[in-house]
């Protein structure tokens, strides 16, 4: 094949490090490079000229997470009969469980991930759902328990944001577990007698 153009490097380097415009390439309102076509990786798997690729590793690591979630502490605090303590107790775990934060925290930042993001949702669901059944059994209508449900759950979720991804000074353990004691007794509805 022919070229029908030629471009010095030598020049293209002198004429980008003087920020002047390079000949024959078009450029945007913003002085960026403007492609006469683009043919993206969607439009390479639509037309079947490669495959999706596949994040085996990442599948299997995020079903082995979700099955790990599902199973680990909620099976742990299904096993106290009272509902109080239960929800109680289960605020108290989550709260120490700096392994599955790191790991929360980090699947959040990649929610735009196809992978990801399923995940996320059905986990999320799961855990909103659990806990309105936990308020539920506290003897709160249906609609207050989901929302409080909510509520416990975005109270979790926001504080990940602000330790894990802001970077927030750390507490000390004293102050974080008054917090956590604040949390459960501002979340959890006092008995009725």
């Amino acid at each position: 094949y022919r070229a029908v153009r030629a471009v010095d490097l030598a020049a293209v380097k002198l004429l980008v490090e003087r920020r002047r415009a390079i000949p024959f390439v078009r450029y945007d309102e913003d002085r960026c490079c403007a492609p006469d076509f683009v043919y993206g990786y969607g439009d390479a798997v639509g037309d079947g000229v490669c495959r999706p690729l596949a994040f085996r590793l990442l599948d299997a690591t995020l079903r082995r997470w979700e099955h790990a979630d599902a199973e680990d502490l909620m099976a742990q605090v299904d096993r106290i009969v009272d509902p109080r303590e239960r929800l109680e107790e289960l605020f108290r775990r989550t709260s120490r469980e700096m392994r599955s934060h790191v790991i929360y925290s980090a699947l959040l930042k990649a929610l735009d991930h196809p992978a990801v993001q399923p995940v996320m949702q059905r986990v999320s669901q799961r855990r909103i759902q659990y806990l309105a059944v936990a308020f539920r059994s506290l003897g709160l209508a249906r609609r207050e328990a989901m929302d409080r449900a909510r509520l416990a759950y975005s109270a979790y979720v926001g504080f990940l944001q602000l330790m894990l991804q802001l970077r927030l000074q750390r507490m000390e353990s004293a102050e974080f577990e008054g917090y956590v004691e604040h949390v459960v007794a501002t979340l959890i509805p006092a008995p009725q007698h």
